[in-house]
This record gives C-alpha cells, structure tokens and sequence, in this order.
C-alpha cells in the first residue's frame, strides 16, 4: 500500500498484484505486503503502552481500557466518521433519485465512501488487535514466575478476548449513524406520510431499549461463557502439557471428561445467546415489512389513501434504515456488552501485582525477602529470617529434605516470589541460573545456550566440553543446530539438564544459582560437571549448589541446610560436617573434605533478590521507546566485569563422530528432530464440498437439513408475498383500498413472516451450534488418541490454536455469518425474480452480471482463501511464544532476555498482521469491484424498466425498482457473505484435519487380559528392538531379558543409553518389533488394547506432573478409594503430616503444573498414586532425582514394604538408589543389553560395565555402593 497513489488506494487497485499471484497459487508469506510503520506492532504497542501507564496515573483505582483505545485509534475513528456521513447520505439519496443516471451517481459515491470507511476502521481492528496483544504479553513478562496464573488463561485473553473489539470497531459508528438516517428519511418522507411516518419511525426507535436489553443480557451471557472457556481451555492447556503422564496412566477418558464437562456449560451459555440473536436476526430479515405494515395500516385508519409511489419510496428507504437499525446497531450493543466483559477480565490482568526494579542500582535500597504465597502474614512464609553472605569464589551448598524451601531461596535470590522481608544489598549482582526442572525453549542448541548473548566461539566450545555435551552434539545429524522441540521434547532428562547448565555457565555473571543441576545426570557425568563446570570453569565466581548429591558437598566452601523455610545451620564444610554426623538418617553420609577443598575470602555483601534481571523486563519503558519514538528497544547487555577463563579449543570437540558411532547410538527421540522447526501444514485449494457435508451432518440427520431448507425457502417466500401483496393494495381504488380485510390479511402476512424468520434463525444456529460441538468433541477424541509423537513435534501453541481461536470462530462467527449467507442467497434470487417479473426483458443482463461476480469472487477466493489460512497458521507462533515465555519466565527475566522475547512476539504479532491487513485488503478489493458492477446494473436495469414502463404493470415496475435498488446492497452482501463463510470454513477445515489424526495403534484382534492380570508381574523380552517413526536406527536392539515375580529390578547406563526408551517399549508409547516380543505373565502386551495395558502397570515418571483442581483428584481422577485409603498412601509416602496443615486438606487446590508444590513433593504425590493402585508391574524413571537421600530413603522403603509383590524396573542415575535395593541390575548402553545379574555379582567382574560405572563415582562412594551391594547379597542369602 505504501507508495500507491490516491486513484489505487480509492479503488483499492494496490492489492491487485496479490490477487494475480493467487489465481497462479503461487502466494506465500513471503509474497504478503509489509506493515506501514504506523501499523508494526513496536509503534502501536508503544503509544498503547505510553496511553495506558497515562490512564493508570490518572485513575489508579479505575484505569478505564475503552478510553485508551478510543485515545489510539481517535483519527482513524475522525477519519471514519466523516466518511460514514457523507455514505449515510448518498444511501439515503438514492431513494430521491429514482432517474437513472442520478441513482448510478449515488451509487457509484457510496461504493467509494462504502470501502474507505470500512478499511479505516479495519486498521482500527489491526490497532486494538496488535496493542492489546503486545500490552498483554509485556504484562506477562513482569508477573512474578511462582504466579498461579494458567498459561491457558493469558492464551484466552489473547485468543478470544479480543474478538469483541474487533467486532465492536466494525459497528462503533452505527450507534449515531443509525439516529442520522432516521433524521434523513423523516425529511424525505414527511411530506408523503404525514403522521403515520411516527409510527414507523417509532419501531426502529423501540428497537434501541429492546437491543440494549438484549445487550445486557449478552454482557451476562458473555461473562459466563469466558468463566466456562478459561476454564476449558486451562484443562486443555494442562492436559497437553502433562500428556507425557496422560498416556501413561491411561488418563484420556477421565480428562477427556472433565474437558467435555466444561465444554457442557460453554455450550449452554453459547445456546442462550444464540436465542437472543435469533431474535434479533428475525428481527432485522421482516423488519422491513413489519415497519411497512405500521406505517400503512395506520395510514388507512387515519382515512387517508395511498399510492404506490408513496409505498415503493417508502420501502426503498425503511430498507436502508433497516440495515443500520435492525442489524449494525444490535451488532453494535452486543459486541458493546461483550467487550465490557473482555475489557474487565484485560484491565483485571493489566492490574496483577508484578515484580519491581530496585530504584537505584548503586545506592543500598530495602528489598522484601519474597514469600512464594503472596500472603502478608508471617506465618504462611515459606523463607523466614535468612541472610547469606557469600566470598567472592564461594560455592555454597545447599541441602535439605523435600519441601525444605531450597528451590524458593534461588527463586528469591532472582526475586522472583512475591513479597519478602527486608534485606539489602551494595550492588546489583547480574545473576546466572539453571532450573530445578531444566526450561528449554524451541530452537536450536546452540540458541538455547547462547540464549541472546554474543557468540564466543573458544567460551562456547569450553563450556561445551565442561557440560558433557560434546558426545550428544556429534551424535546429532545438525550437531548443535539441532533443532529441540518445545520443552526440549526431543531430549532425553540429562541432555535438558546439562544444556540448562551450559546456559548458565555461558553467561558471565556475578552470582550462579544452580538448582539442582545434577540429579538428572548418572554419577560419572555428574562428577564430570561438578568437577570441569562447578568447580573448574566456575572456580573464580561465587555459586549457589542446591544439590542432593552429597558426595560432592566435601568438595563445597560451605554449607547452607534449610529446614522448613529456615536456615537449619550455615556454615563451612568442616563445621558443619561434624553437625551432620548426628542426623545421617536424614542428610545421609558427606565424604571427608581435603584440605585444598575450602577458600575463604572476603564477602562481596549480603545478597538480595536479583535487580539486574528485572529492570530490563519490568520497565515497560525499556520495551518500547519514549513516546516520541514509538520503536521497539533491545537494550544492549553491559559488557562483563570479570571475563571468563581463557582456554583453547578442545580438540575433542573438532571430531566428528563415525557414521558407525551414530548410527550405532540410542538417541530415544531423534525421529523428532527432523521435523521440528517445521511450519504449520495448511490445507491447498478449495474448501472440499465433503468438509461442509461432514460438518452439517455433526449438527442434524439428513432429513432434518432438509427440513430447515423448506424452512428458510418458506422464510423467503413469505417475505416476498407480503410486499408484493403492499404493491397490489397500494393500486387499488381508494374505496376497495379502506375494507379492513386487506389490513387484516396483510398484518397477518407480516407476523407470520416474523415468526418464520425467527424459527429459522433459531433453528439455523442451533444447528450449526450443535455442529461445532461434535466437530470439538471429534477432535479432542482424535488429539487425545494420537501417538505421543504428535505432541513432540507440534508445540503446545499450534495444538491450542485449535481448540482456542479457531474453536471460537466456529462457535461464535460461523453460525451467524453462515445464516446469513445463506439468507442472503435466498434474498438475491427473490429480488432477481421479482426484477424480472415486473420487467421480462432484464433477464437478459442477469447471466452477464452474475458471470461478471462470479469471475471476481473466483480471482478472490483463489487469493483470501490463501492468505486466511496463511493469518491462521501465523496465530500458532503467537501463542506457541506466550506458552513457552510464560514457562520460562524465571528465566528469561534471570538473563535479561526479556526484550529479546518480547521482540520475537512482536515480529511474530507482525506477521499475523500483515495477512490479516491483507485479507482485509482483498475483502475491499472485491467489494468495490461488486459495487461498481451493482452500480451498471442498476444503471441498466432502471433505464429499462423506465423505458417499458407503459407497457407494464406500475405496481410491480415500483416494486420491480424497489427490489434493483435493495439488490445493490443484497449482491455485494451475498458474495461477501458466503466468501467469508468458506473463509470461517478454514477453521473448520483445520479442526477437520486434526478429527483426521491417526490414533495410536490397535491390535487387529484384541485380547482381553485375564481377571486381575497381571498377579505375578513376570516380563519377558524376547529380541525386542525398538525404532522410533521416521528413523530407521534402532534405539533398543536384541533385548532379551526376564524377570521373576516380585523382582527389583535397577536400570543403570549411561545418558542416552535407552532406559527410558524400555518404558517407551513397556507402555508401547511407540510399538516394538517384532510383534510377541514383550511377555507379561504369559500375554503378548502387543495384542492388548492401550487403556487396558497402561491401567494395568504403573508408572512414577522422571518429571513429576500435577494438573490444575484439587490433591483428590490428582491422587485419585478416577474416584476409586475412601478417604482413608487416600490418607493411608500419603502416610506411606511421607506427606500425610503436610497436607494435614493445609486448610482444605484433600480438597487443598493444585495451581498449574503444581507450582505450589516442590518438586520433590510433586513427585511424592507421584509415589502416592502408586501405591493407590498397588499394581503388579511398576516403572520408576528416575523418580528420586529430586529428593534428598533421606527422601530416597523412605522412596525405597516404600517399595519394599507397599510394592513387596510387584515387579519394580527402576531407572536411576543415582547408583545408591539401586545397588542395596535391587536384585538384579540391568546395564544398558547404546541401546544393547551389556550386563543384567545381581549387583554384587556383577561387581565381581573387574573391567565390568556395572565396575566401571560404580568406579567412576569415586572412591570414598564406590566403597559405600560395594558395601551396600554386599549387604544385599548377605541378606538374599538362603538361611540354613
């Protein structure tokens, strides 16, 4: 558009190049016209965002949103307002102009006034679309990360929150533009009508309390719709976050439930409104005869007859008034009364308490200590009273039991809790961190530890080898440009770990916090990042190690214990060691500290939370320049104070790994790899005609469509019969003109076109309501089936996209906007019959202009058609980056990558404008070149109809110009109207494709498992490979293996080695080969149905998952045990006494992902709904990670007295958790079984794999694994 000249902006000319590139299918993002700078989102989002901090000065109490959009859009919304008057006026002209050639006139100046007004206030639309959005995610990145808000709720308020506005700014001048016409036609009509003119007049003014009525009950209406969606779409959100857990414990029928539960009450409410503008449509479709009948009807009671020029100009102009009054103004108030609702749930969100910068970075400044809890009373804090003080090179341990408080003092450390106690600070320390649960974000390896800092290539290989990345990044085909899934799917739990680690250790700062980095790691590689990344390339900063790995906490400065939110003891290795001797069942065993082990050095001052990561997020001024500029800023990171170590290149890292190596190695997840990254896939072409069959089958039998076909024909028939039975009357001799059997008969005409009008509509939506029900049902039945493959592959964001906007468009837009191209249809061709009825010889032009409008919206589709699915796949990244942002949000403030992701969202929001401007485009490109055709039409069909008046009949030749005049309106609304049906189509097209996903696999002939299988638990792998879809490499190979009854089973190998892929086997997540290779208790698992597999085994995963509700349902979704069974199995796993101290207990709510929670205690509450089911076969991945020793402890008691009869496969990094506890060890290693036997036999073997492995842990612990290992097997001895 920019650089057009005036002539192709008016005729809308600018866009023709797009059109042209659609008729040769060749468009693409690429090919799309760039934002003019006053439409980017870093311009919009800045004045937006200057507007609103204006607001909230002003009016702290009661910021009001509608004021600050009005400010934003006020000269488009001037600009507009005059150009709706002068199109106001030549509408109404037209029925004064009954000459031809003055009727093309006004036609011609509203087709020019028509299109500009309504593309001004498309860029409104962009505006509000584009402001809020960014408003809304600048937002996001200054909540505090321990925030309870669901990610699902934010990607509501962007999806469907802001639908009411852009609703509302098509209609904002219909509320004054509808009065106006009123005043235009009294002056017109007045002379004519007299007094019966207030009657007419009278029922369009009646329709303004009657719509405000109405829209006081959408306001309602809305609000519980939004209440029930947030809630839908926050299960569905956490469902498919947790769908790793959902598969394995067979959860889809329960969750696909509560899912459809809300749906339910959405549903209901939707049903509502859908009556209200039922009403409202039949309403606006007989308004025109209902206003007719008043007006005449009082006219002949009043003695006065009436002829058909008074009828036919009369009807020509309550038509027009019709449009305004009975449709754009009750689309005004609803969209009015919807956005109130939408405002307050933004302004609500706009309003959360957030985190703020320190005011001055060089002066000492209180700070709260924060309390995670958000609660001002003391008590329910979860850090009380601690301060540290840390050297210069310190690394300071940090240790306590589960739900001690260790992951809050890192997060308050950054200052991320939400209140705190005063503490202060000299200097703003830059801080560097790493996750408990490691946060990954999409793209590629190398971006994921660089993560917005300079690329320093001898740094970066350094810290490369230090994190034990080098053999993982050979293995990989794009080595570090490697592309990871959202979440880091496509990694296995050590890789996300050590890349975590590697991010934080890129980055120089003054402070590194390190959460736990070595649990998810097995001993050796855990001993190499302690000793070549914490204590080697880390050697000169100061470090916080929270840790369960206490045989490295000898080799620590000091040590800090916390102990229910509060400092246990702190204090040197040396002295706190000797503290410890005396409750090793709780802290377990420390090595013995050499004496090189500890530096003291002067402090650098006590450490407060974090101000260097949040000033650059918090300030919304530092995202968006002065008020002046209006640009996007991406402060520039303050080059470091202290640089790192300066090493050479390993050479280690310049080798790449044999074809052999590769192909030889397990990679669980590499099928992945290749196909992330990958842009959304859209339909091509034309919207199937089987795509609409399906979709209106969801909604009603064959015969109940063709019933509602004779209704809506019946709709039209009436409605052409009352006017053509006004025509008749009005030409009748005044005396046959006041028998009162003409009032009787054509007020009778005119209700029942009322009531057939309403009925239909009812009907209609009804039915298309029901329609888009199923279609989501259909779809969330095939979702929830797919293979977990799907959901590695396609980030959270595209999948929600589905079930958020394009759901919403079905439910809300498709509908009405259907109804109405199909009334509109019927309308034209009534119209066109009646046109040539009263004037035979213009059939003649109808096939010319109806191939003229079919040749244009074929050049259109073929474009809109494109460029629509293009504006919808470019929703996905939109939400995929709020998701991934809001999961990240400790650490991307941490890094000070906040900017940087707040510009990836930007350019990502750009991108959805520049379709959606250009879909706009097209709508007027094609709605000016219709015009321009209704107007030669009108033209022609008025100057025949003129000229062979005396050989026709006046009365239908009035009602013949009536029907040419309301056409010109009726053809352009009938092609828009039924182009933007098959563009909503797209969303149902694309919720078609996903009812069209592949299920995971069902066996050709079922089994049915015997009673209570599996009693003994026995599994036997009988050469049992595994290859991932879309890899020919197996990542299991000849696994041949079997367990007794009641059998403990320890997994051990190294990163990468398979054992997570033997549960991937186990729970056929991905099918083995060949089929019969798994043996339970005697029955080929690969015959059994999923859900009866997967109900029948247990698993307590790597990463612990607790979904949004309540401690019952997390425990017990299904509601299978009593009260004392549930409090029986949080007793057995140590938690009992906790949630006894919360108020609600059982009932105590669960905020997303269970982020009230530790870590360690979500996966105690994992261990929990184990030993509920109390099943025969269990797999433990990892499950003690994230617990202190004396928790992993009770974890392994726990399995020996609740799981004394089951057969338990425990995978473990951490070698105490399995050598003293398991009968036999199984050793993995590239996908290949190297040694399965008793842990001290297989200690027996000097050079063994299981040797080996023990050996590098070091001395003092291998002694303590050789130990455990022997007591074991004392104990297994059989006794004389």
């Amino acid at each position: 558009m920019e650089g057009s000249g005036i002539l192709s902006r008016l005729t809308f000319h600018w866009i023709q190049p797009i059109i042209r590139r659609g008729g040769q299918q060749t468009i693409t993002d690429e090919n799309l016209n760039e934002l003019s700078p006053e439409d980017r989102c870093a311009v919009v989002a800045g004045r937006l965002q200057t507007l609103w901090e204006a607001e909230v000065r002003g009016c702290p109490d009661n910021p009001r949103l509608w004021r600050v959009l009005l400010l934003l859009n006020r000269f488009h919304l001037i600009q507009t307002a005059i150009i709706g008057m002068v199109e106001s006026i030549s509408k109404i002209s037209q029925a004064g102009y009954l000459y031809a050639m003055g009727l093309s006139f006004a036609v011609l100046l509203q087709a020019f006034m028509h299109h500009i007004f309504y593309f001004g206030l498309a860029r409104t639309i962009l505006n509000t679309r584009v402001g809020l959005s960014a408003l809304i995610f600048s937002k996001s990145l200054r909540l505090p990360a321990a925030s309870s808000l669901a990610t699902g709720t934010v990607v509501n308020l962007i999806s469907n929150d802001l639908m009411p506005f852009e609703v509302l700014s098509s209609f904002i001048h219909s509320f004054w533009l509808g009065p106006f016409e009123i005043a235009l036609a009294f002056y017109f009509l007045w002379s004519s009508l007299r007094f019966s003119l207030f009657v007419g007049l009278g029922i369009f003014a009646l329709m303004i309390p009657m719509q405000l009525w109405f829209a006081h009950n959408f306001s309602r209406i809305r609000e519980f719709v939004v209440k029930a969606r947030d809630q839908r779409v926050r299960l569905l959100s956490d469902t498919f976050s947790g769908m790793s857990l959902v598969k394995l414990s067979a959860w889809e029928r329960i969750l696909g439930e509560r899912i459809l539960s809300l749906r339910r009450l959405e549903l209901g409410f939707l049903k509502r409104a859908a009556r209200f503008k039922s009403v409202n449509e039949g309403i606006f479709f007989s308004s025109g005869s209902l206003v007719c009948a008043a007006t005449f009807i009082t006219l002949h009671f009043i003695n006065t007859s009436f002829h058909s020029s008074q009828v036919f100009t009369t009807m020509t102009l309550f038509n027009h008034i019709r449009l305004t009054m009975a449709c754009f103004v009750p689309k005004f108030l609803e969209s009015l009364a919807e956005a109130k609702v939408s405002s307050r749930r933004i302004v609500d969100f706009l309003m959360l308490s957030e985190l703020h910068a320190l005011e001055s970075p060089s002066k000492p400044t209180p700070s709260p200590l924060p309390n995670s809890d958000c609660d001002s009373d003391e008590n329910n804090s979860v850090l009380k009273d601690l301060t540290l003080t840390l050297g210069s090179d310190e690394l300071c341990a940090v240790i306590g039991p589960v739900g001690s408080g260790k992951s809050s003092f890192c997060m308050s450390l950054m200052g991320e809790l939400a209140k705190t106690a005063p503490l202060t600070s000299s200097r703003q320390p830059r801080i560097s961190y790493s996750a408990q649960v490691p946060w990954i974000m999409a793209g590629s390896v190398r971006e994921n530890i660089i993560f917005y800092s300079g690329y320093e290539p001898i740094r970066y290989q350094r810290v490369i080898e230090c994190c034990a990345l080098g053999r993982d990044l050979a293995l990989m085909e794009e080595g570090d440009a490697t592309l990871v899934g959202e979440k880091g799917t496509n990694l296995s739990g050590g890789q996300r770990a050590r890349i975590s680690l590697a991010r934080a250790v890129y980055h120089d700062a003054d402070l590194y916090v390190l959460d736990d980095p070595l649990s998810a790691v097995d001993s050796q590689v855990g001993r190499h990042l302690f000793e070549r990344a914490i204590r080697g390339l880390l050697r000169d900063k100061p470090v916080v190690l929270v840790t369960h790995q206490l045989q490295f906490i000898s080799q620590c400065d000091s040590v800090l214990i916390l102990d229910e939110g509060r400092v246990f003891t702190h204090g040197a290795v040396d002295t706190v060691t000797a503290l410890l001797l005396n409750h090793l069942d709780q802290y377990g065993v420390l090595e013995t500290p050499p004496a090189s082990s500890v530096s003291v050095t002067p402090p650098i001052g006590t450490l407060a939370p974090n101000p260097a990561a949040l000033p650059l997020p918090v300030d919304s001024k530092t995202m968006w320049a002065t008020p002046g500029e209006h640009t996007l800023v991406v402060p520039k990171i303050p080059n470091p104070e202290k640089a790192m170590p300066s090493v050479d290149t390993p050479s280690s890292l310049t080798k790449k790994a044999s074809p052999a190596e590769k192909n030889s190695t397990a990679d669980p997840q590499s099928p992945d790899v290749a196909r992330l990254g990958d842009r959304e896939q859209s339909e091509e072409g034309v919207t199937p005609l089987s795509t609409y069959y399906q979709f209106m089958r969801f909604g009603a039998p064959v015969l109940a469509l063709i019933a509602l076909v004779v209704l809506m024909l019946l709709g039209q028939v009436s409605l052409l019969f009352t006017d053509y039975y006004l025509s008749r009357w009005s030409m009748m001799p005044p005396e046959e003109q006041s028998k009162h059997s003409h009032v009787t008969l054509y007020a009778g005409l005119a209700i029942l076109t009322l009531t057939i009008a309403i009925s239909r509509s009812m009907s209609f939506l009804l039915l298309t309501l029901r329609a888009s029900d199923r279609a989501f049902r259909h779809m969330l039945d095939a979702v929830l089936s797919s293979p977990m493959h799907f959901f590695n592959v396609n980030p959270q964001g595209r999948i929600l996209n589905r079930f958020t906007k394009d759901q919403s468009s079905v439910d809300e837009q498709l509908p009405l906007n259907f109804y109405d191209a199909t009334q509109a249809c019927l309308m034209v061709v009534g119209a066109i019959v009646v046109i040539c009825l009263a004037n035979p010889w213009i059939i003649i032009s109808v096939p010319v202009i109806l191939f003229g409008f079919g040749l244009l919206r074929r050049s259109y589709m073929a474009a809109n058609r494109v460029i629509k699915r293009i504006e919808s796949a470019s929703r996905s990244p939109v939400y995929s980056i709020l998701s991934e942002t809001l999961d990240g949000l400790g650490t991307i403030r941490t890094f000070r990558a906040g900017p940087s992701f707040m510009g990836r969202f930007a350019e990502a929001l750009d991108q959805n404008a520049r379709a959606f401007f250009i879909f706009m485009g097209c709508s007027r490109w094609l709605g000016f070149r219709l015009d321009f055709m209704s107007a030669l039409f009108v033209t022609l069909s008025s100057m025949v109809t003129v000229a062979s008046r005396a050989n026709s009949d006046p009365g239908m030749v009035g009602l013949g110009l009536c029907y040419i005049i309301q056409l010109l309106g009726l053809l352009q609304w009938m092609v828009r109207q039924t182009t933007e049906v098959e563009i909503l189509f797209v969303a149902v097209e694309r919720m078609m494709a996903y009812v069209r996903l592949p299920s995971e696999p069902t066996p050709a002939n079922p089994l049915d498992p015997p009673p209570q299988w599996p009693q003994e638990g026995c599994i036997e792998f009988r050469g049992m490979n595994l290859t991932y879809p879309g890899t020919s490499r197996a990542v299991l190979q000849n696994v041949n293996l079997q367990t007794r009854q009641g059998e403990k089973i320890g997994v051990v190998g190294r990163t990468g080695a398979g054992k997570s892929s033997l549960l991937t086997a186990l729970f056929r997540l991905t099918e083995a080969h060949p089929a019969g290779s798994i043996i339970i208790d005697g029955v080929d698992i690969s015959r059994l149905p999923l859900s009866e597999l997967r109900q029948c085994l247990t698993i307590i995963p790597q990463e612990a998952f607790l979904f949004h509700g309540t401690l019952r349902f997390n425990l017990d979704p299904f509601d299978q045990y009593t009260d004392a069974q549930l409090w029986d199995a949080l007793e057995a796993c140590e938690l009992k006494t906790s949630i006894e101290k919360l108020p609600e207990r059982l009932e105590s709510p669960v905020s997303e992902n269970g982020k009230n929670f530790s870590v360690g205690e979500r996966q105690l509450f994992s261990l929990s709904r184990a030993v509920l089911k109390n099943a025969r076969v269990i797999i433990m991945d990892e499950a003690t990670a994230n617990v202190d020793l004396h928790t992993d402890k009770l974890i392994q008691k726990t399995i020996q007295t609740q799981f004394a009869h089951a057969t338990v496969l425990t995978i473990a990094h951490r070698l105490h958790t399995v050598i003293g506890e398991s009968d036999r060890i199984l050793v993995l290693d590239r996908g290949e079984v190297k040694e399965f036997d008793e842990p001290w036999v297989l200690l027996q073997k000097s050079g063994g794999w299981l040797s080996n492995l023990v050996a590098r842990t070091g001395p003092e612990t291998e002694l303590e694994l050789r130990a455990a290992a022997s007591a074991k097997w004392q104990r297994d001895l059989p006794r004389p």
